[in-house]
């Protein structure tokens, strides 16, 4: 089955329903939400958490069509973006982790007392 079009409605952070629409015009796909962001496009939360497969704060019923979107997405110029921005976000939990830790083990190194 294909799908052209998905709607879903999302509980922002704040507690404000918001309203996301999908769909595809060809191979180009889009995904628009009427939250601040969304309205002055730039990057949307919502959008992402759906993409990633997170329906944590999906008011409406349709979970199962969360798993289309990646369908709609597919060989969409935004698809590739899309990997980009998962494999740059998970580098940078990475290094921050990475920075973390060293600042402590730096910490450690400094602070030691002389025996």
């Amino acid at each position: 089955m294909t799908f052209r079009s998905l709607q879903f409605s999302v509980t922002g952070s704040t507690g404000n329903h918001y309203e996301v629409n999908a769909f595809r015009e060809g191979n180009r796909f889009i995904m628009t939400c009427n939250c601040e962001a969304g309205i002055r496009r730039t990057y949307c939360k919502h959008r992402i958490a759906l993409l990633d497969g997170d329906c944590s704060a999906l008011r409406s019923e349709n979970a199962d069509d969360v798993d289309h979107l990646r369908a709609l997405l597919h060989g969409t110029e935004a698809e590739r973006y899309y990997h980009v921005l998962v494999e740059l976000d998970s580098q940078m939990r990475e290094l921050t982790k990475k920075i973390k830790d060293t600042k402590r083990a730096f910490a450690r190194s400094i602070n030691r007392a002389d025996t």
